[in-house]
Order: structure tokens, then C-alpha cells, then sequence
């Protein structure tokens, strides 16, 4: 990420706008991401799984603690 930070510190050291800064980051974001996804397709397919089912419990425990809290279960 030293990239991606040189080339934020010179965009603000030169005043660029605002559209080269946000692009500098975009750009690094996505190459990071890109560096540390799995290469195989099993482990990416495990990973994709793994991030949907947790994002569907997270999703389940936000919507039923308000009902839990209002039914008076929770304190």
C-alpha cells in the first residue's frame, strides 16, 4: 500500500482535485482486493459462501433483537 499512500501524499501536496484523489484510492482498493482474493476457485467459492452466510446471520440477529427487546426479553 506504500502506492497507493505516496500517490494520495503527492495528490495532496500538489492540490489536485478532488476526482485524482478519489481515483488514487479506487485504485488502490481495488488492486488490494484483487491481491487477496483465493486464485483457486474452490477457495474463492468458499470464501464468497462464507461472506453471504454471515452476512445473512447478522442480518437475522438485527431484525429479531428489536422484536426480543419490544416483547421484553432483553433487558
Amino acid at each position: 500500500m506504500i502506492g497507493g499512500g505516496a500517490a494520495v501524499g503527492v495528490s495532496a501536496y500538489v492540490r489536485a482535485p478532488w476526482r485524482a484523489f478519489l481515483c488514487s484510492v479506487l485504485c488502490a482498493v481495488i488492486a488490494s482486493v484483487a491481491a487477496l482474493l483465493p486464485q483457486e476457485s474452490e477457495h474463492r467459492r468458499d470464501m464468497v459462501r462464507d461472506c453471504l452466510r454471515h452476512r445473512e446471520r447478522m442480518y437475522r440477529l438485527r431484525r429479531e433483537l428489536p422484536r426480543q427487546q419490544a416483547r421484553g426479553r432483553i433487558e
